[in-house]
């Protein structure tokens, strides 16, 4: 190979000495370097929620610059494309084509409802474009009761339904038992819209229970295209160099295996943070953890029981996935977080976040929004980030704060605190939930904080849990970065 790498200046393979782990994060992007000598460094750089890619070349910019030997050939990647891409919405125009009579599956769910006590019970709508059914039938036994036939035809009657869409994904009726259908679709889909992306339930996730399966083959067709041109840049960018992506159970794939299974990749960055957390434990002889990640734009929470288990299933956003992932909560409840009262009158923050940019107040780049960070900054607890490098706006922090308590009728110190307490009780109550629904008391854990802000919350987050030790990792601001460094690679299969 040849060429000129753009970041690093550097002819063909730039010395194969060091590898980089770079995490990105709605507010920050975490670098860690690490070469076979046994030199470390560790940086962070603004993220670019428009164009992720740019913070990651960005951050490698600033490692060129802050030390213009540094030599690498691996990078180990947690990205939030996946991720955003379902929260935001913002995926590939998704058609399901399912079993005739199956269409409504992804609206009708499961018959449990998410609150017994709501009157007007809301679900997350389905990722879905549109969804077509097909007259073919499997027995849960794997016989054919109806078989698949004069396909040309049913793809000519949905022809402008089909070309219409940017992914396809197909759930057919205990296919998982017997594939042949949906295989046949799948090759003929393909063969006739070479250039969409075609998800075969038979081929990611051969598991019999129908919605779960579906609502899985969905979510990876969904975020297939959105994946497939992020990756497409970084390595075009970087194609001297080895790309591996941090999986949702905390190991790490390579580049080919995550554009054609995208949906491993939905819990990337946190878990890392998971396992750079169970890494600082197990240097400190704790192996039962609560690891509290808070960053900029969320919070994220997990358990961990003497070893790193990941679970078999999981959601996000209120959508099952049947695919490994450690299990991991989040709550809108970052530094960046915005403070507000809703028409009741209640004080609320998040999940709405400031974001990088214009961030809180307190970065002087614009944003008059009051977020968490604006109030640590009011009380005293915050003058700079980035160890310095990033002062802050007192100032402008105390008139962000200060506009809220008006409308609350309180003092500016009172509504601070006011803001980080209803902060750190949502961030109590998904603690509380990760570990009750694996039967685990808090109060035998060890609580990790790390992240930006998660030093800032950790005692009286604590307190309220009855944790009694808390573990405060050395850097804990690139501590998920640290992880992704530190994963294996893995390997998805089902036997």
């Amino acid at each position: 190979m040849g060429g000129v790498c753009r970041i690093c200046a550097k002819n063909a393979i730039c010395g194969g000495m060091g590898t980089v782990a770079i995490d990105t994060g709605g507010t920050f992007t975490d670098l860690v370097y690490r070469d076979k000598a046994g030199r470390s460094i560790r940086l962070k750089v603004p993220s670019d929620t428009d164009a992720p890619e740019q913070a990651v070349f960005r951050a490698l910019s600033a490692l060129r610059e802050r030390d213009p030997d540094t030599t690498w050939e691996e990078l180990r990647h947690g990205s939030t494309v996946a991720t955003n891409a379902i929260l935001e919405r913002n995926g590939a125009r998704t058609l399901l084509i399912t079993t005739a009579g199956f269409e409504d599956l992804l609206i009708l769910r499961r018959q449990s409802r998410p609150s017994l006590s709501a009157l007007h019970p809301s679900v997350s709508a389905p990722l879905t474009h549109q969804s077509l059914g097909i007259d073919a039938r499997t027995r849960p036994d794997g016989a054919n009761a109806r078989p698949l036939t004069d396909l040309a035809r049913w793809v000519n009657t949905h022809r402008s339904v089909l070309s219409g869409v940017e992914s396809i994904a197909i759930c057919l009726l205990h296919a998982y038992r017997n594939p042949t259908h949906e295989q046949a679709l799948a090759a003929y889909l393909r063969d006739t819209f070479p250039s969409t992306p075609i998800t075969a339930s038979s081929e990611l996730v051969p598991l019999f229970r129908e919605y779960e399966r579906a609502s899985t083959t969905v979510v990876n067709a969904y975020v297939g295209p959105v994946m497939t041109r992020y990756l497409s840049s970084l390595t075009r960018e970087l194609h001297d160099h080895s790309i591996s992506i941090m999986g949702s159970a905390g190991g790490l794939f390579d580049v080919e295996h995550v554009a054609q299974e995208p949906v491993h990749t939905v819990l990337s960055g946190p878990a890392g943070g998971v396992r750079g957390a169970f890494a600082a434990g197990l240097r400190c002889q704790r192996t039962a953890l609560l690891t509290l990640d808070m960053g900029g734009t969320s919070t994220d929470v997990s358990v961990v029981r003497g070893q790193l288990l990941a679970d078999d299933e999981g959601s996000i956003d209120d959508i099952p996935l049947r695919v490994a992932l450690l299990p991991i909560a989040t709550v809108g409840a970052g530094g960046g977080s915005i403070a507000f009262v809703d028409d009741g009158g209640v004080l609320k923050v998040g999940p709405q976040s400031t974001g990088a940019r214009p961030g809180p107040a307190c970065y002087g780049l614009g944003g008059d929004e009051p977020p968490v960070t604006d109030a640590h900054v009011v009380l005293g607890r915050l003058d700079s980030l980035l160890g310095g490098d990033m002062p802050l706006d007192v100032k402008a922090a105390k008139e962000a704060i200060g506009r809220l308590a008006g409308t609350l009728g309180t003092t500016l110190e009172d509504c601070a605190h006011a803001i980080l307490a209803t902060a750190e009780a949502s961030t109590a109550r998904a603690c509380k939930s990760v570990a009750l629904d694996h039967g685990i008391d808090p109060r035998d854990l060890t609580l990790v904080a790390f992240g930006g802000a998660g030093g800032l919350h950790a005692c009286a987050l604590a307190d309220e849990l009855g944790c009694r030790d808390v573990l405060f990792p050395e850097e804990p601001g690139v501590l998920s970065a640290e992880g992704i460094a530190q994963a294996p690679y893995q390997r998805s299969a089902i036997i």
